[in-house]
């Protein structure tokens, strides 16, 4: 008679923190309790903070989304991460009672929130990041427009 083996599940696999072998971006930030005011709190930019645990399976489909925003709004906005597992203090402080949760902080608070996994549009959409594009779209539009008014005023000065 054979025996069936059994693979018995190691709760420390699934706490494993995410990193560049996992193919997590360099673009995100692993925020912990200690760093999370510095990270967070005190950024001058907004953060996306994904609230995550390594056991759930839509919140590694939502990871590859967030790192492309990570990298496509680098200038704009930055992305942390949360594990849920390792820090609880913060899972509870934010409320987070179901993962994924996504939250967007601005000047320290936060202002949007987002349960669940989104394809990237309607995720932009609901935390609002597309005013971030439109205020430097048109902020690129504002400096271009004002090199030109300054080429054309240094033409027309004579030599």
């Amino acid at each position: 008679m054979k025996r069936a083996s059994v693979r018995v599940h190691d709760q420390r696999e699934s706490r494993k923190r995410p990193s560049a072998s996992d193919g997590v971006s360099v673009a995100t930030i692993t925020a912990t309790t200690a760093t999370f005011e510095n990270e967070v709190l005190a950024s001058e930019q907004p953060v996306v903070v994904d609230f995550w645990a390594a056991w759930c399976g839509p919140c590694r489909a939502v990871a590859p989304i967030l790192e492309q925003l990570a990298q496509e709004r680098a200038e704009e906005l930055r992305v942390a991460k949360v594990d849920i597992d390792s820090e609880p203090a913060l899972a509870q402080r934010y409320q987070i009672t179901s993962i994924p949760t996504i939250v967007l902080f601005e000047g320290g608070e936060p202002v949007a929130r987002v349960v669940g996994a989104r394809n990237k549009a309607r995720l932009e959409e609901a935390l609002g990041l597309g005013r971030f594009a439109d205020g430097r779209r048109d902020a690129d539009r504002r400096l271009v427009a004002a090199g030109q008014r300054l080429v054309a005023r240094l033409r027309r000065r004579p030599t």
